[in-house]
């Protein structure tokens, strides 16, 4: 789910995954694991991050030759966030994240769902889940290790220092962020996370819930 912690679960992957074999990272925004796998060049590891994918890439994970993880948020919150970080509008922010609830609907049983909650209080946490279903191998050190490597101050500072038209940055038009991480300007709006009753007004907040409802009860996400 968009600004749910994605990034943070991204980064954990792609630390575990670097010390396990070469990684193809793949930008192209396409979520399509098959053409990902012909531009890798034979890497060990292919890594993408999305909120949505093509019917190929959702058939593989369905029956396990992709390993899936989610991150999922009070939609509420979600949406807020992106609003208040890109500036686009309630409308366009509902159907994203319309996709993305359509998207996890279909694969909630095949993969991890790792909850905003537990990112934001207690990632070493989340990070040792990520690590377990990626990599039986990973221990808990290991995990603690990459979560402070990502710990929310640390990727606040390394964003706001972010610059368009630096090395390594790519540009969005509506925002910037950095390639390899995927870190992008104003990434950690606030140390401290904030609900959407915070954010916007009481009737925006509801009638992004309302939009929504069975959305979110097809994809039986609380």
């Amino acid at each position: 789910m968009q600004r749910s912690g994605s990034t943070f679960a991204f980064n954990v992957a792609r630390d575990l995954l670097r010390s396990r074999g070469q990684v193809y990272q793949d930008e192209s925004g396409e979520a399509d694991i098959v053409q990902a796998l012909a531009r890798s060049e034979g890497a060990e590891h292919v890594l993408m991050k999305s909120h949505a994918a093509c019917p190929a890439t959702v058939t593989l994970a369905r029956h396990g030759a992709v390993r899936t993880v989610f991150t999922a948020r009070r939609v509420e919150d979600a949406a807020a966030s992106w609003i208040e970080t890109f500036g686009w509008s309630e409308a366009e922010t509902i159907e994203h994240l319309r996709t993305w609830l359509a998207l996890y609907a279909r694969l909630r049983g095949a993969a991890l769902l790792v909850p905003y909650t537990q990112l934001d209080r207690r990632p070493w946490l989340a990070a040792w889940h990520i690590a377990h279903f990626l990599c039986r191998d990973a221990t808990p050190a290991e995990a603690i290790c990459i979560a402070r490597r990502h710990a929310k101050a640390r990727v606040k500072q390394r964003a706001d220092a972010l610059r368009s038209g630096d090395e390594g940055v790519a540009d969005l038009g509506f925002s910037y962020y950095d390639r390899a991480t995927l870190f992008h300007r104003r990434h950690v709006s606030s140390l401290r996370s904030r609900r959407a009753e915070e954010r916007l007004p009481p009737d925006q907040v509801a009638r992004i819930r309302t939009a929504l409802a069975s959305d979110i009860a097809a994809a039986k996400l609380a």
